[in-house]
């Protein structure tokens, strides 16, 4: 059923600017995507190492605006799977990783894929509003 939510969602009106990847998120991505690749089991939660949280580590790798959000994942599929996976958020009934991908506002991409030992990969994309490195 997912699916079929999903194709009646990408055959709306949906049409937005391509994201802008920022080394900076891809820092910020990084940064707590290292802290879960240490740990082996589910869930996988947005707290990284030292109980981080989405803006303290945003805000280690420069200046934001408007709105932030991060997506986290673990691969066991192929990559169209996982891709699938991710934009039908079958587990979500909300669709908040969808919605965030999807969101027009959001104009910045980070991302950070690293293996994973127990889920092959792990993935974190980080989006925002507006976003500046420090040395910007």
């Amino acid at each position: 059923m997912p699916y079929l939510e999903l194709k009646s969602y990408l055959s709306s009106d949906i049409a937005r600017a391509p994201l802008i990847q920022i080394s900076g998120l891809n820092q910020a991505a990084f940064l707590l995507n290292s802290h879960l690749c240490k740990k082996w089991k589910l869930p996988l939660s947005h707290s990284g190492a030292k109980r981080s949280t989405l803006l303290d580590r945003i805000n280690s790798c420069g200046v934001w605006e408007g709105n932030v959000f991060e997506v986290i994942a673990v691969q066991m599929d192929s990559d169209i799977d996982f891709l699938l996976n991710i934009i039908a958020c079958d587990d979500d009934s909300e669709r908040t990783n969808r919605k965030a991908l999807f969101d027009p506002v959001m104009k910045y991409i980070g991302i950070s894929i690293l293996s994973h030992r127990e889920y092959d990969k792990c993935v974190v994309i980080v989006l925002a509003e507006a976003f500046r490195e420090f040395d910007q």
